[in-house]
């Protein structure tokens, strides 16, 4: 994987913040056309890709995966790789594509 530049360093802090608060993940698996139906999940622990606590410190985090459950009417558990999330996140305004996933991470609304 690439270097770690400084826009993807302030994408990893936004996930960081989510740990702990109260703020959750905010996924549209279908880009702007989910827009009215987001999945809300919790996010638990950094994972191997469905599960296994990733205690890799040494590794690129980005390489990692979320363990995440729903809440809000989301239901069940899943995992969604880092990477996959800090893009989803730097695509709010649409610029990898208004179909593919955006995130945020935000308070109950």
């Amino acid at each position: 994987m690439e270097h770690l530049t400084i826009t993807d360093a302030g994408l990893l802090a936004e996930i960081l913040s989510g740990f702990n608060t109260d703020k959750r993940l905010w996924w549209y698996q279908e880009g702007s056309d989910s827009a009215e139906r987001p999945q809300i999940y919790m996010q638990r622990a950094f994972t191997h890709d469905g599960g296994g606590f990733w205690f890799d410190k040494d590794d690129d985090i980005r390489d990692a995966y979320i363990w995440l459950t729903g809440v809000e009417n989301t239901y069940g558990e899943r995992w969604i790789k880092v990477s996959d999330i800090m893009r989803a996140i730097d695509n709010l305004d649409g610029k990898h594509g208004f179909t593919e996933p955006i995130a945020q991470i935000k308070t109950k609304a």
